[in-house]
């Protein structure tokens, strides 16, 4: 039996909810794994873990309807969870609910975070610029690069979205080691930018003090990345995301050098 705090479970399981998805081939990829000092949702496409060092004990597999209980019981109290029958049972109090679940070992290994190459960037600078661009990003798959946010590596990093009739770029500060470019899914990005903003926290860049990292935490990602895997860690989230394979436009040749006109306004105007 596991005893964990309703707070906590409910919250793990509210910042998850978005990631376990009923559209992936693999069933289990419709639950959440609780257990063993954290929380993951993994839908092949994008994995994220919290840490929850409350949840200690064996991992069990919770659907997303169980939230809907658990919203429905004192957040101060404890949940007692065990596995009956093939069924996740939980217990607040008097009440109890049971939830169909497999086992904990049809759930997909959560990724490697093994990276060829890591970084640390400004993470509201980062998220609000993906973000920004987004919106340019094709949304048919017959060019499946430009579904894509382009990510430019090296000493001017930059992200840039297109879809063949309008395109979208800004510069982001700092360095990414490695050249060309990672090609993150635009899908990846709304989960980033749903945990950035939900979950909270950063990681200190590795350069400040340690009284300076006390005023920076809040605002730094760490990334890293090998192959077509693309790590992020900031707070107690660890996202891992699947890249687009391919070779995006090299759409710097057509941006204008020189404009003939200008034209200013005021933003709210």
């Amino acid at each position: 039996m596991q005893i964990i705090p309703v707070g906590t479970l409910r919250h793990a399981l509210s910042l998850l909810k978005p990631v376990a998805t009923n559209k992936s081939p693999l069933p289990a990829c419709q639950y959440i794994l609780v257990g063993e000092g954290r929380a993951m949702a993994n839908n092949l496409d994008v994995a994220v873990a919290l840490e929850v060092p409350e949840a200690n004990s064996w991992p069990r597999c919770f659907p997303r309807a169980a939230l809907d209980f658990l919203e429905r019981v004192p957040g101060n109290s404890l949940a007692s969870i065990e596995m009956v029958d093939g069924n996740v049972e939980v217990s607040v109090g008097g009440q109890r609910a049971a939830f169909k679940a497999p086992p904990a070992e049809d759930f997909p290994p959560f990724p490697s975070a093994e990276a060829e190459h890591d970084a640390v960037m400004d993470g509201d600078a980062l998220v609000r610029a993906l973000r920004a661009v987004a919106p340019f990003a094709a949304t048919e798959q017959a060019r499946p690069v430009l579904t894509a946010i382009c990510l430019t590596l090296g000493d001017s990093p930059r992200v840039a979205a297109a879809d063949g009739f309008r395109l979208g770029w800004e510069d982001l500060p700092g360095h990414l080691p490695g050249d060309g470019n990672l090609l993150i899914p635009t899908g990846a990005i709304n989960v980033l930018a749903h945990f950035w903003k939900a979950a909270g926290g950063g990681v200190a860049p590795p350069e400040a003090s340690e009284l300076g990292s006390l005023s920076l935490i809040k605002r730094f990602i760490r990334l890293g990345w090998k192959g077509r895997l693309l790590r992020l860690n900031f707070g107690d989230v660890t996202m891992v995301a699947q890249l687009v394979e391919g070779t995006f436009p090299n759409y710097g040749q057509l941006i204008p050098k020189v404009f003939r006109s200008h034209v200013s306004f005021l933003a709210e105007d």
